[in-house]
């Protein structure tokens, strides 16, 4: 699939990931949870632990820029900006 990312607007990177993955932690409180993630949600979350280990993912290959893509990716991190401002 190709991959984008709001670090790398207007970038697609083809990025083969597992469609399933097991996520495993704790609340707050201490309490065991797990979660299996399929499809969308199991890529979003690899791409996500990725970053949590220093990787973009300009790390995986050969890199296309799609300029209509930087444009739609700032917007789309000042829709999330505002989302993330109105939360706090």
């Amino acid at each position: 699939m190709d991959e984008g990312c709001l670090s790398c607007p207007g970038v697609l990177v083809r990025i083969q990931r597992q469609s399933q993955v097991l996520v495993e932690g704790q609340t707050v409180n201490g309490q065991r949870v797990s979660y299996t993630c399929d499809r969308v949600l199991a890529h979003c979350i690899q791409h996500e632990v990725d970053h949590l280990d220093g990787r973009l993912i300009l790390d995986y290959g050969l890199a296309r820029t799609e300029p209509a893509l930087a444009t739609d990716d700032a917007r789309s991190t000042n829709v999330i900006r505002n989302f993330l401002d109105s939360l706090l």
